[in-house]
């Protein structure tokens, strides 16, 4: 029986998603534009979003900007 390669799960491609917002000047994605697109796309609700967001940063691909949104790390490996 042939093995089928995984490409991506959801998280990564929810990531990948992520890092298309557009961001402000200083590099932080406001909640509001990550609700609008990832919740949306993936038909989450916000607690559910937040959740991921938490996961995200304890993997240290994000980092919180207090009560502006988050700011995606460049260092992570994407």
């Amino acid at each position: 029986m042939k093995k089928i390669k995984r490409q991506m799960d959801l998280n990564e491609l929810a990531f990948q998603k992520l890092k298309e917002i557009r961001t402000n000047r200083q590099g932080v994605i406001s909640f509001s534009k990550i609700r609008q697109r990832i919740c949306s796309l993936f038909c989450l609700k916000r607690r559910l979003c937040h959740k991921l967001l938490i996961d995200f940063r304890n993997e240290g691909r994000i980092e919180y900007v207090h009560c502006r949104g988050i700011r995606i790390k460049t260092d992570s490996k994407n």
